[in-house]
């Protein structure tokens, strides 16, 4: 097991808060080894703690803790491993970063780990559902709290990892993307976007460098089906559902607050060889008088705490506190309150978050409503699991992550 490229990614996402997907693809190339190896150490980061902090009593300094969160991964959730030659290797790596004198303390912790007996004994529901589902405690109660026991469960179900795919119809035909599958022996699912669902495989790298196809959340997509002929996405990038709009043939304008986040728009779109209508640099939450009453639909995929796609993106949950959703309902609150008056009379603003708290969501919009009586609430085409002020999607069907949307019609 290559330990120094494996510790030297994981140090930067855990104390730089590097984004995890981006080190992955950066520095690991093709070397599947380090790449499984990281991401199963931030699918098992709550469930690995777990384990850590019933062996010791004081948290210990932080590059001893990630030599020790590598090597408890590998002893307790890897079946490949040999626990001694793991054992070994962790004090041998941290004698090479001249942490010599703790090689008896990390002997001893991995000897005890290794004869760990999983899953551990739970003294509540909220901690099996955070063992479980590798999620923070506070975020097993929100779930508990506000979907119950049952769907709770049902959300952390051990289901296959699968993604959403859209075509791009400027290239080549959905049937000709399905020959190509039949061909290749992939298996896959039509969804209720237009899309397919589908297990990740490394024939359809060159079709997406080729812009042939594009990742994009089912829920994402779901939500550029709602969009009308002049869509206003103010909150883009990178910029899925701006794709997904364009796609379905809509002039979409892009907006984001970050000159950097903009290039990566600009990237998206030359790679599907496709087009926006205008590009800002704009703040949200500030007014901009040319945009007035002028748009069928202002698209508003706002900041949010994104605890609905943590099982893609575990590094989420290292950097969230549970302080960030009360912070973020703030900022939602602003954006919402400044976009609504660039919608026309008879257009519809559509709010999305990939997050499950009833903050960012449904009071969210309860809000809006009391406060302007030119909107009323429609339904979405797709309904969500619990309807509450709008669709709240759970991660329970085919293909659908944490994600609520609301679709506010403007009627005067």
């Amino acid at each position: 097991m290559k330990y120094v490229e494996v510790y030297n990614i994981l140090e930067k996402i855990y104390l730089n808060k590097a984004y995890s997907n981006i080190e992955l693809q950066k520095e690991c190339g093709e070397d599947k080894q380090v790449f499984k190896t990281v991401k199963g150490i931030l699918e098992n980061e709550f469930r690995i703690n777990r384990i850590l902090f019933e062996l010791i009593e004081k948290k210990p300094k932080n590059k001893i803790l990630i030599i020790l969160k590598i090597a408890v991964y590998l002893l307790c959730f890897n079946e490949n491993s040999k626990n001694y030659a793991v054992v070994n290797e962790a004090v041998n790596f941290a004698k090479s970063i001249g942490k010599g004198e703790v090689c008896g303390f990390i002997n001893a912790v991995l000897k005890k780990a290794s004869e760990f007996k999983l899953p551990p004994q739970f003294k509540s529901l909220t901690e099996e559902i955070s063992y479980k589902g590798n999620i923070p405690e506070y975020l097993a109660e929100i779930y508990l709290n506000n979907y119950g026991k049952s769907n709770t469960e049902l959300c952390f179900e051990n289901k296959p990892k699968k993604y959403h795919i859209l075509v791009n119809g400027i290239k080549w035909s959905k049937e000709e993307f399905e020959n190509f599958l039949k061909i290749n022996k992939i298996d896959f699912t039509s969804s209720c976007a237009g899309g397919y669902i589908i297990e990740n495989n490394e024939k359809l790298s060159q079709l997406f460098n080729e812009g042939k196809i594009t990742y994009i959340s089912l829920c994402s997509a779901l939500i550029a089906n709602e969009c009308e002929k002049e869509t206003l996405d103010l909150c883009s990038a990178p910029g899925g559902k701006s794709i997904a709009a364009t796609l379905n043939g809509c002039n979409v304008t892009v907006c984001d607050i970050h000159s950097h986040r903009l290039k990566l728009i600009d990237s998206y779109f030359k790679r599907m060889s496709l087009e926006y209508k205008e590009k800002f640099l704009n703040d949200a939450t500030v007014r901009k008088d040319e945009f007035a009453e002028k748009f069928d639909t202002v698209l508003l995929d706002v900041p949010c705490t994104g605890f609905g796609v943590s099982d893609i993106r575990p590094d989420i949950l290292l950097n969230r506190k549970k302080e960030d959703i009360y912070t973020l309902s703030k900022l939602q609150s602003a954006i919402l309150n400044t976009s609504c008056g660039y919608v026309k009379k008879g257009g519809a603003l559509i709010y999305s978050t990939c997050t499950v708290t009833k903050e960012e969501n449904s009071l969210q919009i309860k809000k809006f409503l009391e406060t302007y009586d030119n909107f009323v609430l429609e339904r979405c085409k797709t309904k969500g699991d619990i309807f509450d002020f709008g669709e709240q999607y759970l991660p329970i069907r085919e293909g659908f992550g944490g994600f609520f949307s609301a679709k506010l019609r403007r009627i005067k």
